[in-house]
């Protein structure tokens, strides 16, 4: 049985979709959430330029920082779903 952080590491670094439980909804849900988390990202970053100690961080920093926050929580959600799955059938 593989641990928890070996099933996030074979999705987040495999070059082929095979290491995912649904290959389609993950390639579409990439497709949305990269330029939504880097959007979503700036503007927090944005809004902390107003903290004292935030506000010498650029924006886009928040952006790039929040691309990968997302999609190590979509393989942390894959990964825990495959183990639902299974423990169900």
């Amino acid at each position: 049985m593989s641990t928890l952080a070996e099933k996030l590491s074979s999705r987040l670094f495999s070059t082929d979709d095979t290491e995912w439980n649904h290959p389609r909804i993950v390639k579409m849900l990439m497709t949305i959430l990269a330029p939504t988390l880097v959007v979503g990202g700036w503007g927090i970053g944005l809004v902390a330029q107003h903290s004292m100690i935030l506000g010498e961080i650029p924006p886009i920093v928040f952006g790039v920082v929040m691309l990968p926050i997302g999609f190590v929580t979509l393989a942390f959600i894959d990964a825990v779903s495959s183990g639902q799955r299974k423990n169900n059938s």
